[in-house]
């Protein structure tokens, strides 16, 4: 069951592109400030193209034994976590995102190189959240993982 991880994307996640509803409003504002104050107006369109495409490349994949992050148009990076490094998740659900049925889900983990992921914007959140809930624990019990916190006093 938690073999090797398998090429299979079992679920893609993206972030709504209700975060760019501001950069929405502000770029047909713009268009309409044209003739007022010249082609600066034009910017807010060119910011809000370039926000279309930077949320239409971020994903979010989950595999059999990870969750990959991937985001950038001209650097790209990519974390991974595997479920068993998982410490714990927070939702998080501003006023604006509530009305919209969306939501921030915060993952923090003990891995060395990506101690936390952040899946902005994305549609049922707290599902999602109950969902890996349970895979991590099946995979730490599978791995036979541990947590000992230590801290200093």
């Amino acid at each position: 069951m938690f073999g090797l991880m398998e090429n299979e994307i079992l679920l893609e996640l993206k972030p709504s592109q209700w975060l760019n509803f501001g950069w929405f409003i502000l770029s047909v504002v713009g268009i309409f400030f044209i003739p007022l104050i010249g082609p600066i107006a034009f910017l807010p369109v060119l910011i809000y193209i370039w926000k279309l495409i930077e949320l239409s490349v971020w994903s979010y994949e989950f595999y059999e034994d990870m969750i990959i992050e991937k985001k950038g148009i001209l650097n790209t990076t990519m974390k991974q976590i595997p479920y068993y490094r998982i410490k714990s998740m927070m939702i998080e659900e501003p006023f604006q995102y509530q009305l919209v049925g969306i939501s921030n889900l915060h993952i923090k983990s003990s891995d060395q190189f990506t101690k936390d992921i952040s899946l902005i914007g994305i549609d049922r959140g707290e599902e999602l959240m109950k969902t890996l809930t349970q895979i991590v624990n099946a995979h730490k019990e599978y791995y036979g993982v541990k947590e000992h916190d230590i801290y200093e006093l």
